[in-house]
């Protein structure tokens, strides 16, 4: 991960806060094995970014009917100045589509006196393009 750049929108307001991580932050970190530790931060301008998580089991998944082997990554990611919030993300890499095929996280944070929440699943419903 080189750059990110996430929007929010609250108070009839969008903010776009975009990051630089110098170093890259590998992600998924690589190669894949349950109980490596990543972590990395990052520029925002205004707005500081840090993030962790690890790789914590390895299951089995059914897309669509195929049978695929996931890693489970849980990560932390974390801003602080302009925009305090914390993300919490539990992501299923699949190294054979190299994607992720779930993703499930939530973010509480606030904006000066506006707080916001957000909640987001992802699900791969096929590992065939349309």
């Amino acid at each position: 991960l080189s750059a990110d750049v996430q929007r929010y929108v609250f108070a009839g307001h969008t903010e776009t806060i975009r990051c630089t991580f110098d170093p890259a932050l590998p992600f998924p970190p690589w190669p894949l094995d349950v109980g490596t530790r990543f972590h990395g931060s990052g520029d925002c301008g205004n707005v500081q970014v840090s993030g962790s998580g690890r790789i914590t089991s390895r299951r089995r998944a059914s897309i669509g009917g195929t049978r695929l082997q996931v890693f489970v990554i849980q990560s932390t990611l974390r801003t602080s100045g302009g925009v305090s919030s914390t993300t919490t993300d539990t992501e299923w890499f699949a190294p054979a589509l190299r994607l992720a095929v779930r993703d499930v996280g939530s973010t509480r944070g606030s904006f000066g006196p506006f707080g916001f929440t957000s909640h987001f699943v992802r699900t791969l419903v096929s590992t065939r393009p349309r």
